[in-house]
């Protein structure tokens, strides 16, 4: 069942063949425990027993198939096969349970057999549907995988920080603004981490404002302006 997991068509085929095996074993087992528990208990005559080769997918192997007769408390003699008896047993009794041509062995192993098989297929089938329902997961997810991620959904990944760091040897900072100071002198050297450049004061504070020069929003003149 290597690829059942991820089959659903074969983990389908693997739920059917369990469950009926488990129905067909759980009615033979009901009809012998019928037979066992309320049959009486008889004395066969095993007649002749039978080999034959018995061939399947897995190998071969023989089987003995031994019949006779036996008589029920009403005087009524049957006839038929001779459960759980073998090649030693022939032209020997045997102890069964019978209800006319029904008949089980006296034991009850032999009887409630069917029931062990039953059990196993029922555990078969809780099996299978675990598998199917992995197999369909799992076929859904490889889909999903193929087609991209679904609407709404929101990969985990880490924000953007000012993107990548400028290369080294650098001017930072854009070109001088007209009118506008222009403290020390451009900085070279290794790039700083993340984030915008950081400016602070100049050293030795702002310079007293000079005249000549006219504030901002009035014409140059000739001459400057005089200082106030």
């Amino acid at each position: 069942m290597g690829d059942v997991f991820v089959n659903p068509v074969r983990a389908v085929g693997w739920l059917i063949i369990s469950i009926l095996l488990t129905v067909i074993f759980t009615g033979v087992g009901i009809n012998q425990a019928h037979t066992y528990f309320d049959g009486e208990t008889v004395t066969a005559h095993v007649d002749r027993c039978s080999t034959h080769r018995v061939y399947s997918r897995h190998g071969s192997h023989n089987e003995t198939d031994c019949y006779g007769s036996w008589t029920t408390a009403d005087g009524q003699k049957h006839d038929g096969e001779i459960p759980g008896a073998g090649a030693g047993d022939e032209n020997t009794d045997v102890k069964l349970r019978a209800i006319g041509d029904d008949v089980v062995e006296d034991s009850e192993i032999g009887a409630l057999w069917p029931f062990i098989v039953a059990v196993i297929g029922l555990g078969l089938t809780v099996g299978a549907i675990f598998a199917v329902r992995h197999a369909v997961r799992k076929r859904r997810e490889m889909r999903a995988g193929f087609a991209g991620p679904p609407p709404g959904y929101q990969q985990h990944r880490p924000p953007t920080q000012y993107g990548p760091p400028p290369p080294p040897q650098q001017q930072y900072g854009g070109p001088p603004q007209h009118g506008a100071p222009q403290y020390g002198a451009p900085q070279y050297g290794n790039p700083p981490a993340y984030g915008p450049p950081q400016y602070g004061p100049p050293p030795g504070g702002y310079p007293p404002p000079q005249g000549g020069y006219p504030p901002p929003g009035y014409p140059r003149q000739q001459g400057g302006y005089p200082r106030t």
